[in-house]
Order: C-alpha cells, then structure tokens, then sequence
C-alpha cells in the first residue's frame, strides 16, 4: 500500500513559503555587505533545505532548482566565487523563478 504523504507535502509548502520568506530577507542584508559570512552561510543552508525537503517529498524539479543556488553559496562561501551585485541581480531572479515553480506545483499537484 502506497504511503500517503499528503501531510508532509502540505507541509514541505509551508516550510518553503517561510524559507523563500528569509531567503530574501537575507539578499537584502547581504547585498549591504557582499563578504558577510554568517549571510553567505545562512543562505546556503536555506537553499540546502529547500533542496532536501523538495527531494523529500518528491519534487525534483524543485530541488534540482535549488542546488543550482545551492551550488552558488557552496562556492561563494569557499572563496572560489565572488559574490557581486550582477550575481545578486541573478540570484533575486532566481529566486523568484523558483518561487514560481513552487507555486505552480502546489497549484497543479505535481
């Protein structure tokens, strides 16, 4: 018998609203200090969540997405990429496409 995993989907959405929420929070605070550390952290353990919880729940379209900002913050914060205002410009788009792409999983089920 299949496993119904409805609630946890329910919840993957709710838990992605409030981490898309402070994903922008915190490109905001790190377009203030391009270096910050803590931000370049936080972020990456956002997108890694995002990532996780999607796969999770069987949305690869959605964490495919997401470790593709994964691997930004992964080289961002090990100094083999610098962050910039172009790259923050990319990164709120992609943030909005892959706002977009939850929402239109919630909407259409898949």
């Amino acid at each position: 018998m299949p496993m119904d995993n409805s609630k946890y989907i329910k919840f993957f959405f709710t838990e992605a609203e409030e981490l898309i929420t402070n994903l922008n929070r915190q490109l905001v605070l790190l377009e203030k200090n391009y270096s910050d550390a803590a931000v370049i952290n936080e972020i990456f353990r956002i997108t890694h969540t995002i990532k996780g919880n999607a796969a999770a729940v069987g949305f690869a379209n959605i964490s495919t997405f997401a470790h593709l900002l994964e691997d930004i913050f992964d080289k961002v914060r090990n100094g083999k990429l610098q962050f910039t205002k172009d790259i923050a410009d990319t990164v709120f788009r992609a943030i909005d496409e892959l706002t977009d792409l939850i929402e239109r999983t919630r909407k259409d089920g898949v």
